[in-house]
């Protein structure tokens, strides 16, 4: 995983819209431990319509700690969504989650003034096999939200190259009920 920034923009009839997102990572390793530092930013710049005169911001930050032992993974991370008028989405074409505090399906989607930390485990029993488990709690303005989430990985060499295999299973508690079942199949051709 190297630094990343870039920039989208979309322009509507109706709208104009420009991301930009930049990421440090520092990462290293002693004889057994490797670990990971990141820190990133967001910003969403706006205009609800052309005949809006200004553009408006939603600004959003994030950090995240990953450490590695063997088979073993683990993070800690913080995200929070500053003021703005509309939400922070955590996941923007094909990219890797933008705010590291998404949940496993339910969450990758944040109002302004929502402070969210996640913490994730996960196991590899071979190198083609990934079983993982995430907890998110998310502090809005009103509410608190929190999302239970497992999940798993499958490289099926064996059968196809590049078949990718992935199931995952997410709860949203505390504040409202809701599960979420996905199953992910991908192969290169």
């Amino acid at each position: 995983m190297l630094p990343q920034s870039f920039a989208t923009e979309t322009h509507q009839t109706s709208t104009d819209n420009t991301i930009y997102y930049t990421e440090a990572l520092y990462h290293g390793n002693t004889e057994d431990i490797g670990y990971k530092l990141s820190a990133n930013y967001y910003a969403d710049t706006y205009r609800q319509s052309l005949m809006q005169g200004g553009f408006e911001t939603t600004n959003a930050f994030g950090t995240k700690a990953q450490m590695n032992y063997e088979n073993f993974g683990s993070y800690i991370a913080y995200s929070k969504v500053l003021s703005g008028a509309r939400g922070a989405n955590g996941d923007l074409e094909g990219k890797d989650h933008l705010l590291p505090t998404s949940s496993v399906l339910s969450s990758n989607n944040y109002t302004p003034n929502t402070a969210a930390y996640a913490v994730d485990v996960n196991y590899s029993p071979r190198k083609d096999i990934t079983l993982g488990s995430r907890y998110v709690i998310a502090n809005e303005v009103q509410t608190n939200l929190s999302y239970t989430g497992v999940y798993s990985n499958f490289q099926l060499n064996e059968i196809a190259k590049g078949l990718n295999l992935g199931l995952s299973y997410d709860k949203t508690g505390i504040d409202k009920q809701s599960d979420q079942f996905s199953i992910n199949i991908k192969s290169k051709f």
